[in-house]
């Protein structure tokens, strides 16, 4: 599945966050994943994985830096539904 309307934002402490439309499913050892040119967000092993297209230069560089990112879905009333962190794991192909 893809995520075409998202944001990355820096909170008050610094911490690179993303920002989407969420799900009423809770997350169950969430992370995101780097390959190539692809951020992925697996939210658990249940639901479908989530594409993110299109990460601007800069936020792909500090994606390669941090070793988590702050995740806040939001829900219909553009409320925060679910924040949790979630590592992020560089995949590099062999």
């Amino acid at each position: 599945m893809e995520i075409n309307d998202y944001d990355f934002l820096f909170n008050d402490d610094g911490e690179l966050m993303l920002v989407f439309d969420g799900f009423d499913e809770e997350p169950e050892n969430p992370c995101l994943t780097l390959r190539d040119s692809q951020a992925t967000l697996i939210r658990s092993d249940k639901m479908p994985t989530l594409h993110i297209k299109d990460v601007p230069n800069d936020i792909w560089a500090t994606l390669e830096s941090v070793p988590q990112i702050l995740v806040c879905e939001m829900d219909e009333d553009g409320e925060p539904a679910q924040v949790y962190d979630a590592p992020v794991k560089k995949i590099f192909n062999a």
